[in-house]
């Protein structure tokens, strides 16, 4: 996948973002081997004045807004539909700022139109998306596109764990040509930013998120004056016929955003009264919010709880011994251009001859928290059913028309139930023993009455930074030594690299092989080079070449690890994909946005700057601002920047061009400069900051043009003529004044004799 923004390549900057559960076992692995990932949107912010940006992203007529929000070192996201009937089609930028101001009253994600529900989704990462279009075709909306042939390769992710997005998403406003991600085969996608500003996190839970922005820009969406509240919600709702659009049997979880007409933060009033307790020490209410009887009241109140305040009562608890199972379960969805694979995970409780089936979007057996539906007692045949599901055997399992949906058993074993009623609502203590499921696990009732349960495993610990080493490991043969290269990583496991890691290029890879390391702090204190170490009879011999810390984005091996190193000369984003059976180690290559508009009546000039570069150009153009905001670009740039004329001679040209300032005389800035392909984008960059001519601005110098000879003669003559006129006009008065008036005369002629002479001269 290759999005361009406005012809411009990225790469984004992403930093891990996962907790593990303290409490799983302790061996190494996956699920319950390993630890729990924390749940995608459940992780509070940790930075003072987070951002976020919406974005218009059309497609045609087809629109909806992209909401992305800053969480520490990446974005989280929701993807809001709310497309008014009869939208026009949209192609440019342009065309996308005319249609948010001509059509602003219709869209009802607005701050104005409370209580309105609207769809919305979780968002997708480019940049994990790129890397999975090798084997699965694309995304779009938010959801995974693959070939039938791939989709028990896609069991391995869920829709949810690609939640975290690169920070660059904050300030992408352009344009991906027709037939790429993101874009329709006859319609390019244009993304449009109508809003930014700041987001500070209320409540999070596995089934509710609560936000406050505030804008920041002029003709934004939202205040600026004070915090806005919105909240996404999980519903269950019937399942809906895409062709008749009327509801058939079975639910599923669906997400809903509004602007609530009551803007009191959820903790200060049901979040209170349901006994709710934020992390310690985090205040899910906005600063300026943070007074009143409501507010002092709730946080006396959450000070206790954080210090282990008085228990909820129980009014009921039995145990039981009972067996469960978990069911993944795939199955495709409509079927456009590319296919949509869905899947669900099944927890079922056997007790005696009753089946209780919950059911979740996520993969529960990786992340906690997560919702779960309860599903109710279900028919024991499917308490370990293994196989295909018919088209209107079950609409639940299967609620497609044509195609057969996949259900197979990912884990078994015995349980322990213990059945609490806590405040009224129930609550399921699990202390289980299968393969992947290994603790004690809770599953809670969000309220009396209702079928959304959360999945969770009460201690978290935060995860620790792993550190990397690379190295050349060379390997006696009867031929001579054989090198490859050595990644390995502390948490026990290592890449063997046939190709030098630190020579790739963005989007370049080198064959790779993936394995666990036995003795890792053996081989990771390796200091001298050609350190022999042996591996069964084998002599080797390794030489190490880097190290630093690694941050681990995604861990799903054998088929993909996502990381980003922070080495000396091994940094930047790599990931590591299996396909058909082979594995690559790759360099990521991103789409990156570009950020500023271009326009020099403001200054806001491209950030990074522009490329253009041609295969057979040995140069390249640098675009500071965009070409065509300015009406003609200067001859002579020196006489505008003297500086210039001691520029390095990588720097093939510079354009000065002039730009209208309406009411007064045009200005003038840098536009971009021809650089040899000498010099990298990085270093000219630096040598422009560093002369600032991103920031230079100028008018138009008006040069002075020389007279002609007969021009000159007729402004003498009109001198002349005028000074007669006042002779004759001051004789006729004063007689007296005449000899005066010649002398005068006479002294203007000289004056205009010498100047036409010395023009002459130059």
């Amino acid at each position: 996948m290759r999005i361009q923004v406005k012809k411009l390549k990225i790469t984004p900057k992403i930093i891990n973002w996962l907790e593990l559960l303290a409490k799983a076992p302790p061996k190494k692995g996956e699920g319950g081997e390993g630890g729990f990932f924390l749940a995608p949107y459940m992780e509070y912010p940790t930075c003072k004045k987070c951002k976020y940006v919406m974005q218009h992203h059309w497609r045609g007529a087809s629109v909806h807004t992209d909401w992305r929000m800053e969480v520490n070192d990446h974005l989280v996201g929701w993807t809001v539909l709310d497309n008014p009937k009869g939208t026009p089609t949209v192609t440019t930028v342009k065309e996308a700022r005319k249609v948010f101001n001509e059509w602003k009253s219709k869209f009802k994600f607005r701050p104005e139109k409370k209580n309105i529900g609207l769809r919305a989704e979780t968002k997708c990462p480019s940049e994990v998306c790129d890397e999975w279009t090798y084997s699965i075709k694309g995304i779009k909306d938010g959801q995974v596109f693959i070939e039938y042939k791939n989709i028990e390769k896609l069991s391995l992710r869920t829709l949810e764990e690609l939640a975290r997005q690169p920070k660059v998403w904050l300030n992408v406003e352009g344009i991906v040509k027709p037939g790429e991600v993101g874009a329709t085969k006859e319609y390019p996608g244009v993304f449009y930013i109508i809003d930014k500003g700041q987001v500070y996190f209320g409540a999070q839970k596995p089934y509710f998120h609560e936000y406050f922005i505030k804008s920041e820009k002029k003709d934004g969406v939202f205040s600026k004056k004070d915090w806005t509240r919105v909240i996404v919600r999980a519903v269950n709702v019937n399942i809906i016929d895409p062709e008749t659009k009327k509801p058939k049997p079975g639910t599923e979880l669906m997400w809903r955003i509004l602007i609530p007409g009551d803007q009191t933060p959820y903790c200060l009033k049901r979040g209170m009264k349901k006994k709710w307790v934020p992390p310690k020490n985090y205040i899910p209410v906005p600063p300026e919010w943070r007074k009143g009887e409501l507010y002092e009241k709730w946080y006396e109140w959450v000070k206790e709880q954080w210090k282990g305040g008085k228990k909820s009562k129980e009014s009921k608890s039995e145990l039981a011994e009972a067996s469960f199972v978990v069911h993944y379960l795939s199955w495709m969805g409509p079927v456009h251009v590319r296919g949509i694979p869905r899947m669900r995970w099944l927890l079922r409780l056997k007790e005696g001859g009753k089946v209780r089936s919950f059911i979740s979007d996520y993969d529960f057996t990786r992340f906690q928290p997560v919702p779960l539906t309860d599903e109710g007692y279900v028919a024991s045949k499917w308490f370990d059913y293994e196989g295909e599901i018919k088209p209107g055997e079950n609409p639940t399992y299967n609620p497609t028309k044509e195609l057969n949906a996949k259900m197979k058993i990912i884990d078994k074993g015995k349980v322990n139930v213990k059945s609490e009623k806590v405040n009224g609502t129930e609550k399921l203590i699990l202390e289980m023993k299968g393969k992947k499921l290994k603790g004690t696990f809770a599953l809670i009732q969000e309220e009396k009455g209702s079928k959304i349960y959360t999945w969770k495993v009460e201690k978290l610990s935060n995860l620790k930074k792993a550190k990397f080493v690379l190295q050349i490991h060379e390997i006696e043969t009867p031929e001579g030594l054989k090198k490859h290269w050595d990644v390995r990583v502390s948490d026990g496991w290592e890449f063997n690299l046939y190709g030098n890691p630190v020579e790739l290029e963005k989007g370049e890879g080198v064959k790779a092989v993936y394995k666990r390391c036995l003795n890792i702090e053996k081989w990771m204190n390796i200091k001298k080079p050609k350190t022999k170490m042996m591996i069964g009879n084998l002599i080797t011999y390794v030489t190490p070449i880097d190290e630093g810390d690694v941050s681990i984005i995604e861990y799903k091996p054998p088929i993909f690890i996502s990381m980003e190193f922070h080495g000396k000369k091994l940094k930047g984003y790599y990931v590591y994909i299996e396909k058909d059976k082979e594995a690559v180690f790759k360099k990521a290559k991103l789409p990156e946005p570009l950020s500023g508009t271009g326009d020099p009546t403001t200054g806001d000039y491209y950030r990074p700057f522009k490329v253009e570069k041609k295969k057979t150009w040995d140069y390249y153009w640098l675009y500071l601002y965009d070409i065509g905001e300015f009406t003609r670009c200067v001859k002579d740039p020196e006489k505008y920047i003297p500086a210039l004329k001691d520029r390095p001679k990588e720097v093939l040209d510079v354009l000065v061009c002039l730009y209208p300032r309406p009411g007064t005389i045009h200005g003038a800035r840098v536009c971009g400069l021809k650089i040899s392909e000498e010099w990298s984008v990085d270093k000219a960059s630096e040598w422009i900051r560093k002369n600032k001519l991103h920031t230079w601005e100028g008018e138009l110098i008006r040069e002075q043009r020389k007279k002609t000879e007969s021009e000159l003669e007729k402004e003498v003559d009109s001198a002349v003529l005028k000074i007669l006129k006042e002779i004759e006009r001051k004789a006729s008065e004063k007689d007296t004044e005449e000899e005066k008036l010649k002398k005068e005369l006479l002294k203007k002629k000289l004056e205009l004799i010498e100047k036409w002479l010395e023009v002459n001269k130059e």
